[in-house]
């Protein structure tokens, strides 16, 4: 009789302690299983980049007429982007970033070429190269970037938020053709404009420095190829 309320004391024990045990066990589960969602997504957004249009100005959404252009590409089109992130405002480098994306998403969907091009030892090799590379470049005073935005006649300009001199400027080139587009810092309304249009201003300069008069492409797009008016918020649109 004296061991009875041992045993019963010892059957509450248990029957409360493996529930416990099971939701301990869920919980552990449940924390592994966001875990591993969680790195599932980081590790798809690293590989396949930003796919959906989230900025007002759709820099992530490339029309059909800009890949059916980058889909033709038969030479190397390099384009080299002049930033001094020093001396530009946070919103300014918002744009930067903006273009920078934009920039990366035209390199992703440019085709890759088989051309001969030369190795460490100088020795001529076959190699699958994109057709269209992009290298960012910060001209500090006295350095080999500063050397050449000059060869490509690339200027700063002063920035109206900083009141400082910067680059944002880019300069596309095929073979010995170059352009040059500057987006003017020192004019916020302009600016902003600038944003909207730069996939039209860099395939335009992409199709004038890889073909020139000699290759004519195929161009769908809304903007008037021939040039548009000017109105109150935009300067006149020049003719490709």
């Amino acid at each position: 009789m004296s061991d009875e309320p041992n045993v019963e004391e010892k059957k509450s024990d248990s029957g409360t302690g493996a529930p416990l045990f099971g939701r301990k066990a869920q919980a552990l589960v449940g924390l592994i299983a966001v875990l591993a969602l969680c790195w599932l997504v980081n590790f798809l957004v690293g590989i396949l980049g930003p796919r959906i249009d989230l900025t007002e100005a759709n820099l992530f959404t490339l029309s059909d007429g800009t890949k059916r252009i980058l889909s033709r590409l038969e030479s190397p089109v390099k384009i080299r982007y002049y930033v001094t992130d020093e001396t530009l405002s946070p919103g300014e480098l918002d744009r930067v970033r903006r273009i920078e994306d934009l920039l990366k998403n035209l390199v992703r969907y440019a085709p890759t070429k088989k051309l001969s091009v030369t190795n460490e030892e100088g020795e001529f090799v076959e190699k699958n190269v994109k057709l269209l590379t992009v290298e960012k470049l910060n001209p500090q005073p006295d350095t080999d970037a500063e050397d050449m935005a000059r060869l490509d006649k690339v200027r700063p300009g002063m920035s109206a938020a900083t009141q400082e001199q910067a680059y944002f400027s880019l300069a596309i080139h095929c073979i010995d053709t170059t352009e040059t587009i500057d987006f003017p810092i020192e004019r916020p309304n302009l600016l902003e404009e600038a944003e909207r249009r730069a996939e039209y201003d860099i395939m335009r300069a992409i199709t004038r420095v890889h073909g020139g008069e000699k290759r004519k492409l195929r161009i769908m797009t809304s903007v008037q190829i021939d040039g548009g008016q000017a109105n109150f918020q935009a300067p006149p649109t020049p003719p490709w």
